[in-house]
């Protein structure tokens, strides 16, 4: 009990000290629907492509789902102008923001997810996926204005529960190998 208290106490302490915040989203554009985190190195403002560290990507369309990420072989991360921005809260986009104003989240195949308010791949500010590379065919346009939340960050009671239940994990198979051994 005391090296499951100790581990936890230690990962917790290395977690705090990353100076990373992961944002988790999940959208729905049109018919299709996107899921993933964006990792950045802790920049609370305007966001560049430099801070962004990792980020994942699942989009699903028609039945049809890719997944994909930074560290998938061709995948891009393209961010211009400065209507993306993070809060201690959340990731926000202004879709109204005037100019090139763009996030696109680009995968060798041409799987993507893009949030602009101009000049991701046209010039409408919508939300847009494109799944399995069919930009005609599986396309979805989704228009937005105004500033959007579009990812969160969990709150710090979820974090605590989610190792609650860890740590119980770990109690319980610990007891149950105890019990099988005698």
């Amino acid at each position: 009990m005391r090296a499951l208290a100790l581990g936890l106490t230690a990962a917790l302490a290395l977690a705090a000290s990353a100076n990373a915040t992961t944002y988790f989203g999940n959208r729905t554009v049109g018919t299709a629907n996107v899921v993933f985190t964006i990792d950045t190195d802790d920049t609370l403002g305007v966001l560049t492509a430099d801070n962004i560290t990792d980020w994942k990507i699942a989009v699903t369309n028609n039945g049809q789902t890719a997944a994909f990420d930074a560290n998938s072989d061709g995948a891009r991360l393209f961010i211009s102008g400065s209507a993306f921005t993070a809060t201690t809260g959340g990731l926000y986009f202004n879709f109204s923001a005037p100019g090139n104003n763009y996030a696109a989240f680009v995968s060798a195949f041409r799987e993507s997810y893009c949030v602009q308010s101009n000049g991701c791949f046209d010039s409408n500010g919508p939300e847009e996926i494109a799944v399995a590379g069919q930009f005609v065919t599986n396309f979805q346009i989704v228009p937005r204005s105004g500033e959007q939340q579009i990812a969160a960050i969990p709150e710090p009671a979820t974090w605590a529960l989610m190792l609650i239940g860890f740590g119980g994990a770990g109690v319980a198979l610990r007891g149950r190998r105890k019990a099988l051994a005698a």
